[in-house]
């Protein structure tokens, strides 16, 4: 199965800000952090029944080498990419983003 994934506007933002604060820790580190989260993007865009629903319809996968979860929505015809949250978040900081 492929759907096209698609973003929420604030996506961009987030993962722009994730990355610079990976980059002050570690010069590149946010180029990383970038790099993992496409391929998160990738995978969703085949796979989009990977991960489970953790709360109504919205599923949550992992950013594999980085402490973030990608809380996302399979529509009939997409994929929705609602939000990128630390994992130790609370839920109620990424429910309110959907």
């Amino acid at each position: 199965m492929h759907l096209p994934v698609q973003f929420r506007p604030n996506i961009s933002a987030e993962a722009k800000k994730i990355a610079a604060d990976y980059d002050l820790q570690q010069p590149g580190l946010g180029n990383d952090f970038y790099t993992e989260l496409l391929e998160t993007v990738d995978r969703l865009e085949h796979h989009p029944y990977l991960y489970g629903v953790v709360w109504r319809q919205v599923r949550a996968a992992p950013v594999h080498r980085f402490p973030y979860i990608a809380y996302y929505e399979v529509m009939s015809d997409h994929v929705i990419i609602y939000t990128v949250v630390h994992e130790r978040r609370s839920a109620r900081v990424w429910q309110r983003r959907i």
